[in-house]
Formats: C-alpha cells, sequence, structure tokens
C-alpha cells in the first residue's frame, strides 16, 4: 500500500518536526559581590547610551524571575539567542537558580513593554572552568535551552580573536525612565592596557572595556549581555558580559567567547557541525532541498539535504497484525528522537517505551527503531503519530552541583528509586585519570550517601554514607577513559532537600616539584591533561614549610619549541591560590605563602589553546 493511500484509508499520519531535548541539568553554587549580576530587579544597568529600536537586536534577551511577572520589576540578568532552541549568559546570573525559576523574553523595546514572546528554560549547562576557578571570573558562561524554538534571528558568533583597540557595541536596557533598550559604544582594551588604568589583574578570557567616562556603560543588571564588533558591515557576538571594574565607573569585563568556542558548539550542534560543513549547510533549520524536512531532520533520519526525500523514504509506516499502525525509521545514533500521538494534531502525548517493537544497532552511526502506536485503528481510527528529531547533548563532566530544589516534580530534577524508596540524583563522570578521586557531599537538611557505578555495566563501585552529619568527604578509585555514574541520595528514606557535591580539581598528581632543587623539564601535549582546550601538567610542590613564602617560575619560548607559558597554583581544597596575569611570551612566576594543613600543586599550562611544546619548571624558597 503506497504511503499517501495508507493515510487516507486511515486517517493516520506522520508528522516529522524537530524539537528539543527536554532534560534537567541543574549546576549551582555562590556569587561573587563583584559579578555584574549580583543585583535585585531594581539594580542600576546601562547608562549614557542611545535608545535603539528592539527590530535591530531581535537575538536580545532578558532574564525573569518567576512565570509571568513583568519585565520591569522582574528582569534580573540579560542573554543573547545564538541558536533558536540556546540562550548565551553568564554563569553568575543562573548559578543559584533551578530552571523553573525564571523565564526568558524576547522582543522587548523596553523592560515596560508586554506582550511579548517568552520561554521556559529545561536546561543550564555551566562551563566548568567557572566552576573549577570557584566563580573567579574565570569562564563565565551558562548556555539555557529553552522550552520550544523561537523564530526570532540568532545572532552569529565572531569567527577570530576580536582586534583591541575599536570601538565594540554594547545593548542593554537603560537605567532608569521605562528601561527602554539602548547602546552604547565602548573601546575594547588590551590586557595590559586595562591593568595599568584600573590596578587591576585579569583573566586570560578576559575582554576589558572603557565608555570613555565614569558615568557611562554598563552597571550590576547588565550580566550576560553582549559585546560586538564589526564584521562584514554587521556585528558580531565576541563577549558576554561578567563584572564591572569598582562600582560602575566606566570599566567592565567581557568573557572572551573565542577562549570556549568548542565548547559552545559542541553542546549546540554536537554532531550536526561536521555533518553541516561537510554538505555545505547555512542553517539548522531551513529546508535546502526544499522537500518539506529542515536540514537537521534530514541529518537525524539519514538524508540527504542537497536532494528532495519521499516521505515513505525516510518514514516507513504499515499496518500491525493487532491493527495498530507502527513507523519504521533509521535515525542517528548521535540525534534525540520521540514518537508521539494524538487524536486531533494539537494535543500530544509520548507514545510509552513499552511501544518500540524493536531497536537494532545499524553500523556505526545510526538505529534502526520499529515504534507501534498504543491504539488500534478499529478502535480509534483518528489519530496520528509523529517522529521528532533533536539535537542531543553531550553527557557533561560534573564538577559543582549546588542548591536546586531537587526532588520536586519527580522528574529529572530529583526522582524516587523504586528499590530503595529513596530520592535519589543521577551524574554522568567523565575524563577522570587513573588514581583516587576525592569528593565532597554536603546536606544541610539530610544525611548524605554517594555511590558510584560504573555506567557501562552498572557495577556499583563504592557506597560511602555519613554517620548522620551534613557533611561527606571520601575517595574512590578511578580509571583513565572510564565513564562513571554517580548517585547522589539520603541515609533516611525520606530525606530530601538542598545539597552542594563536588569531585576534585586535583585528581592524581604523579610529578612532582622539589623546592631548592633543579628545574624539572616537562612536556605538554596530546597526552597532557586537557582542561577546557588548553593541554596542561600537574606537578606537586615537595618541600614547603608553614608560613614561608614560595616562588615558583615557568619558562618556555614558542621560538624553541616551547609554548606562551601560563602558571597557576592550585590548594589541596581545589582552590586557586595564586595565578598568571598578563600575557607573558616566555616566561611567568608566581609567589605564594604556605598555610599549614594544605599541599600545593603547580599547573603547567599553555596560554593559548591547544598549543604543545616543551617548559622548565622551578620552585624556590623567597629570601
Amino acid at each position: 500500500m503506497a504511503f499517501l493511500e495508507l493515510l487516507k484509508k486511515s486517517n493516520f499520519s506522520i508528522v516529522s518536526r524537530n524539537s528539543n531535548f527536554l532534560k534537567f541539568r541543574w549546576v549551582s553554587a555562590c556569587l561573587s559581590c563583584l559579578l555584574v549580576g549580583f543585583v535585585s530587579p531594581t539594580a542600576k544597568a546601562l547608562s549614557g547610551g542611545s535608545e535603539a529600536e528592539s527590530a535591530s537586536y531581535p537575538w536580545m534577551v532578558s532574564l525573569l524571575n518567576g512565570e509571568g511577572n513583568a519585565p520591569e520589576s522582574s528582569a534580573f540578568c540579560n542573554g543573547v539567542l545564538i541558536h533558536p532552541s540556546w540562550v548565551l549568559t553568564a554563569a553568575h546570573c543562573v548559578l543559584e537558580r533551578a530552571t523553573t525559576d525564571f523565564e526568558v523574553a524576547f522582543g522587548l523595546g523596553s523592560l515596560g513593554a508586554s506582550g511579548r514572546e517568552r520561554r521556559c528554560v529545561v536546561e543550564m549547562i555551566i562551563h566548568p572552568r567557572y566552576l573549577f576557578r570557584d566563580q573567579q571570573h574565570d569562564g563565565d558562561l551558562a548556555l539555557l535551552r529553552l522550552a520550544t524554538p523561537i523564530e526570532y534571528e540568532p545572532l552569529r558568533l565572531l569567527e577570530r580573536e576580536p582586534d583591541r583597540g575599536v570601538a565594540a557595541r554594547v545593548v542593554g536596557w537603560a537605567d532608569g525612565g521605562d528601561r527602554a533598550l539602548s547602546e552604547i559604544s565602548m573601546d575594547l582594551l588590551e590586557l595590559g592596557e586595562a591593568q595599568q588604568a584600573t590596578g587591576e589583574g585579569f583573566f586570560l578570557d578576559a575582554l576589558p572595556v572603557y565608555a570613555g567616562s565614569s558615568t557611562a556603560g554598563i552597571c550590576y543588571g547588565d550580566s550576560g549581555g553582549p559585546l560586538l564588533v564589526p564584521e562584514g558591515g554587521d556585528f558580531r557576538l565576541c563577549g558576554i558580559a561578567s563584572y564591572v571594574v569598582g562600582r560602575c565607573e566606566g570599566y567592565a569585563v567581557y568573557t572572551n567567547l573565542q577562549f570556549y568556542r568548542p565548547w559552545m558548539m559542541g553542546h549546540v550542534f554536537p554532531a550536526f557541525d561536521a555533518w553541516r560543513d561537510e554538505h555545505g549547510i547555512e542553517s539548522l533549520w531551513e529546508d535546502t532541498d526544499g522537500d518539506g524536512y529542515d536540514n537537521f531532520l534530514e541529518f537525524a533520519l539519514l538524508a540527504d539535504p542537497r536532494l528532495p526525500n519521499r516521505p515513505e523514504a525516510l518514514i516507513a509506516p504499515r499496518i500491525q497484525e493487532d491493527g495498530r499502525p507502527v513507523i519504521r525509521f533509521a535515525h542517528r545514533k548521535t540525534a534525540g528522537y520521540a514518537v508521539e500521538v494524538s487524536e486531533d494534531l494539537r494535543h500530544w502525548a509520548p507514545v510509552d517505551s513499552a511501544q518500540v517493537v524493536s531497536s537494532e544497532p545499524h553500523g556505526d552511526v545510526s538505529i534502526d527503531l520499529t515504534v507501534a502506536s498504543p491504539y488500534a485503528l478499529d478502535e480509534y481510527p483518528n489519530h496520528f503519530l509523529r517522529t521528532r528529531s533533536f539535537p542531543q547533548t553531550n553527557a557533561q563532566v560534573i564538577g559543582r552541583a549546588a542548591g536546586a530544589e531537587l526532588y520536586l516534580k519527580g522528574d529529572a530534577s530529583g526522582m524516587t528509586n523504586p528499590d530503595t524508596g529513596k530520592f535519589e540524583q543521577r551524574y554522568l563522570v567523565q575524563g577522570l585519570v587513573t588514581g583516587k578521586t576525592r569528593f565532597n557531599f554536603v546536606a544541610p537538611f539530610f544525611a548524605p550517601k554517594v555511590s558510584w557505578l560504573d555506567h557501562a555495566t552498572g557495577d556499583v563501585l563504592a557506597e560511602l554514607s555519613s554517620d548522620g552529619g551534613p557533611i561527606l568527604k571520601g575517595d574512590v578509585t578511578t580509571e583513565k577513559g572510564k565513564v562513571y555514574e554517580v548517585v547522589l541520595t539520603s541515609v533516611g528514606v525520606n530525606a530530601m532537600g538542598r545539597f552542594t557535591f563536588n569531585y576534585p580539581l586535583l585528581l592524581n598528581v604523579l610529578t612532582f616539584l622539589e623546592l631548592d632543587r633543579q628545574p624539572v623539564q616537562g612536556q605538554v601535549d596530546d597526552s597532557s591533561d586537557f582542561r577546557g582546550n588548553f593541554f596542561s601538567k600537574a606537578y606537586q610542590i615537595i618541600g614547603p614549610f608553614s608560613g614561608e613564602t614560595i616562588g615558583v617560575t615557568l619558562t618556555s619560548n614558542p621560538a624553541q619549541g616551547g609554548f606562551r607559558p601560563y602558571l597557576a597554583i592550585v590548594n589541596s581544597d581545589g582552590e586557586t591560590v595564586v595565578q598568571t596575569t598578563g600575557e607573558p611570551e616566555t616566561e611567568t612566576s608566581v609567589t605564594f605563602v604556605v598555610v599549614t594543613g594544605q599541599t600545593y600543586y603547580a599547573f603547567a599550562t599553555t596560554l593559548l589553546q591547544e598549543k604543545q611544546g616543551l617548559f622548565t619548571l622551578s620552585a624556590t624558597r623567597s629570601p
């Protein structure tokens, strides 16, 4: 029976479209008072600018407390639409919030406007570098996945390192009046120039700007907003507002997106990105070949985006012997999918996993799926099935998860394990090394328990419980290359509440740096630790005494097979004690004072992404 005949005879229809992956990932911790978003909704915002047309900035987003609240009284941060389903903002804006705590608004000419489009957020991804640095501005970025895509045009990212000394543009809602959308020009400064002008040190991913006056620029309410530079007759996004220097006196710092482009694209377009380049596709959502299937659906269903496809070539429908309609399709493993049923094409319910007739691997990249309707045609003659495809995200390495109201609705924010009757939260952990991995679990309202599982087999590798107190510290043995599942729960059956869980930033350091000895020689390359697109090698410092001042020097010359060096000293609590400032060409040095009970580690790291080479590292007691 032909595809169209089947539709006519049974009123059984296939509707294929895209959707986004409804999964919660909670990450939270404390804010710093210097962050731009450390504000109430009435805090100061952009000043000294001129009013802008909202139509010129359709990708500009306001983050609003609660659901349905007026923007002028609930706005707390800004953001930028970089994809129909993704908003980019500052990590500190959302670090202590659950996705149900806020929504995002589009198309606001002023915060006093109403009737504009809003979207709920269903997933937050905090950059692990921000967590690693203990919220010290470094990597101050977060991705927010929208509940449904929005048709506003996204803002394009700058494809290169931004030029310094140019007049960049900043957009935000003005301080005072009806909070009109405004724009202002700010000079993009070199790090050294900004350090000299302000007396402050900056992280290497900082883009400092100056408005030219102490009475103009951004302020506390502008977190997460865009820094724009001219490119090809238009503006491109190069930075996200992180913090102001001083008290809103013209100087501010944006996070340089060139440091984090692979991270952003890895979540927004995990496997689609390479496929898009291979086929010369411009947009995720366009229908390049005009066959009614947008480009991402063509990708997910293993179709050619340059050639029109017949529906039956992508999805094969038939009727089972029991009268239930069945759809069969080959689907790419790296894309998500769902099958739903409806009687009126307006209200859709998910087809239960029990309705999956078969699911078989088909080569390395796809899977063959056969899904049946739960309803037989003779009982429900007017109903429809549809498939949905959506960009799948990679499993995240957890760094810190805190502050979410877990166990809230029996969904991904916390669920009840039917075997134990306990509320629990699960995370995937990857990227560990061979050795011992230390963790901290703090739960003020219940006695915590941690279970480590082998994700591939489900075997329980370790279980540790507190003795009734709110703090659980321990370690487990891990192997490089393995993926683990961590289950966070309570000792008691009905206990629930907020918690903080973090596993160590310093895993198993096998190399050492002894004080007052000959410098050690090393190399960072593909075999080195790889964090946030930077190669790094860690050394435990041997021999310091409490109260001593220690000096550490890292030397590496790009002209002689090295790299531009970056050095960080981290203590055994995972806190960064001191690190390189500025942009050294060949050598960098730091000093620190030894505190009783702490072990110290020196991280020899490349200043620029993915660079490799030789170095020497030395440590001495300062006079």
